[in-house]
């Protein structure tokens, strides 16, 4: 059969077609002689260059259904795939139809495209930031030493208005500072944990200065804050800058101020505020008054005092008020001896047997050290027996050793009845201070303090001791039960309503000194009727032994030197009243007796005493120590203050 030539019928039909379809001419398209979708019409043509047909450059126009996704806008379409051309059929007797070519494939649907919304906390599209998305940005990296960084509200910029940029100095505190020069965000050092002092800033600003800040501790031996006075830093004062003669400044137990009852009263009480208008002295009264009229029309207080002792520098201090000099040999005044000058003084009429009689170094009694007996029995003596043979018989006969060997301490205790064994010596009898036992004219001993304590006598609390002499009691351990009561040498006082009494009486009280005056007011010593409630009590000072004191100035309540238990001398009133001032009786240093405390009033002698036996000054000046000190025990360690 003769082959027929193929038909392009439909081909020619579908060109017209394709060109009114083109969306883009010019666009090379290779078509073969098979129809677009791949069919091809089988048949045979004798012309051998019937081959495949180029068809009319076109472009395919992809349809809306494959160019539009469901919903996407026109930048989200993707043409789809060509179909791939089919394959031609091989030419055969027939013609074989060629393979249809595969579909395109639709056009990706195209992304949803939301516009960027400011305040969904996103930062999308030309957005800087976004609510709490910041893009990872801070004040820090926006230029700032710190803060918290926002987001502005149109979402265009960052908000840096809560960022900071810190100069430390400036006396403001900003960002991170703590405090910043005189800026110390109400805080002060005891807010800071502190009683008291300056609170300053650290030089970076980051935290406190503490150093000006104190925390007090009374009973330390050191001043800190408001204290007066800490043990035995007396802050340089003594007897004499107090307006005393003489004698041992102590501090008082809450180191608010000074204990001066061991001090000696002054030569005239021109040299002290004295509390009334003038004072004893004529013609130092004379002089003051004429400078400082008040002190004679009103009263003598601790500026007339100042002006009486030179402590003003005023060049006015009155002979009244120079005191004796102790050394010259010459007894003068208020010395009950000075050197060899014993006021006809010796052992005998100090009531012993004998020996030598000389002058306390501070001229306020004598030291007997060198006067002998009554008896050696009643001492450790350092010998094989004693000088009195009723009572060595006695004690020997329980402690051979007394007699064979040496008569120590524990023969003396025996021989005195210390060691409550009953074997006392009557050679021996009478009180012995330090055995804690009040017996005869001691007001106590040790620890025995004859019931009495602080609040008894008339503190607020405390710890009362008794005196190293047993002739009164130690109240240096006692609270006062207000610091209105007393000179306390600040502004002000510790009770507000009675501070605010007085001070309305005295201004000068609150704003520059609560001094004697002030004192005197709110204890009603002044006879001005303001007196306080918190100082109710007897009134120490106005000449009365009432209530718990033991005396009050010169009231005794009919003791002297003898009834303490001394040869003789002034017996004087504690300033508080608590007990009796026997600085002034005659009696020998307490290095050179056992003195129930621990070291003794002679600083050389307690020092040499101490280096042999440390027990002398760690726990208790006893008769062991005396004895080193008297020289009683051969020793050869005997200090010059006991002859």
């Amino acid at each position: 059969m003769q082959r027929m030539p193929r038909s392009r019928t439909l081909g020619l039909l579908l060109g017209p077609l394709v060109f009114a379809l083109a969306a883009c001419p010019g666009d090379d398209v290779s078509v073969d002689d098979g129809l677009a979708d791949g069919t091809s019409t089988g048949g045979d043509d004798d012309d051998d260059d019937d081959g495949p047909v180029t068809t009319t450059p076109m472009t395919t126009m992809t349809t809306a259904a494959d160019s539009t996704g469901d919903d996407g806008t026109a930048d989200g379409t993707a043409d789809g795939t060509d179909g791939t051309d089919g394959t031609d059929g091989t030419d055969g007797t027939d013609g074989t139809d060629g393979t249809d070519g595969t579909d395109g494939t639709d056009g990706t649907d195209g992304s949803t495209g939301t516009p960027a919304e400011c305040g969904d906390d996103l930062a999308e599209g030309d957005e800087t930031c976004d609510g709490t998305d910041l893009v990872d940005e801070d004040c820090v990296s926006q230029g700032f030493d710190g803060g918290t960084l926002a987001c502005a509200a149109d979402c265009s910029d960052y908000d840096t208005s809560a960022c900071f940029s810190m100069t430390c100095g400036n006396d403001t505190i900003e960002g991170a500072e703590t405090c910043d020069g005189t800026d110390l965000a109400g805080e002060d050092c005891v807010s800071q944990g502190f009683d008291g002092g300056t609170l300053a800033c650290a030089g970076d600003c980051s935290g406190y200065d503490t150093t000006g800040c104190f925390s007090m501790t009374c009973g330390n031996d050191t001043i800190e804050g408001a204290e007066t006075c800490d043990g035995t830093d007396l802050a340089g004062q003594d007897c004499t800058t107090q307006g005393f003669s003489g004698g041992t400044l102590a501090c008082a137990g809450d180191c608010s101020g000074f204990d001066t009852s061991a001090c000696t009263g002054p030569v005239s009480n021109c040299c002290v505020a004295n509390g009334t208008p003038g004072c004893d002295d004529a013609t130092c009264e004379t002089a003051i008054c004429a400078v400082d009229a008040f002190c004679c029309s009103t009263q003598w207080d601790q500026i007339c005092a100042d002006a009486a002792t030179g402590a003003d520098g005023g060049g006015n201090e009155c002979a009244a008020c120079t005191g004796p000099t102790c050394g010259d040999d010459l007894a003068e005044d208020t010395e009950v001896c000075d050197g060899t000058d014993l006021a006809g003084e010796d052992c005998v009429s100090q009531g012993f047997a004998g020996g030598t009689l000389a002058c306390a170094a501070d001229c306020s009694g004598f030291d007997t050290s060198g006067c002998t007996g009554p008896s050696d029995c009643c001492v450790a003596n350092g010998t094989p027996g004693c000088d009195d043979a009723t009572c060595e018989t006695a004690i020997c006969a329980v402690d051979a050793f007394c007699c064979s060997t040496q008569w120590d301490q524990i023969c003396a205790d025996a021989a005195t009845g210390a060691d409550g064994g009953g074997n006392e010596c009557a050679a021996c009898s009478g009180p012995s201070c330090g055995d804690d036992l009040v017996e005869g004219t001691e007001v106590c001993d040790g620890t025995d303090l004859a019931g009495e304590d602080c609040v008894s006598q008339g503190f607020a609390g405390g710890t009362l001791a008794c005196a190293a002499d047993c002739s009164g009691f130690d109240t240096s351990g006692c609270t006062q039960p207000s610091d209105c009561c007393i000179p306390n040498g600040t502004p002000g006082c510790d009770d507000a309503t009675c501070e605010t009494a007085i001070c309305a009486v005295d201004p000068f009280c609150c704003s520059t000194q609560w001094d004697q005056i002030c004192t005197d007011s709110a204890t009603g010593a002044d006879g001005g009727g303001n007196e306080c409630a918190i100082c109710a009590g007897p009134s120490c000072g106005d000449g009365v032994a009432n209530g718990t004191e033991v005396c009050d100035g010169a009231d005794l309540a009919g003791a002297d030197c003898v009834s303490q238990g001394f040869a003789g001398g002034t017996l004087a009133c504690a300033a508080d009243c608590s007990g009796y001032d026997t600085s002034s009786c005659t009696g020998p240093s307490d290095c050179c007796i056992a003195n129930g405390t621990p070291g003794c009033d002679d600083a050389t002698c307690e020092t040499a005493i101490c280096a042999v036996d440390p027990f002398c000054c760690s726990t208790q000046w006893d008769q062991v120590c005396s004895d080193a000190a008297t020289g009683a025990d051969g020793g050869g360690n005997d200090c010059a203050v006991c002859g």
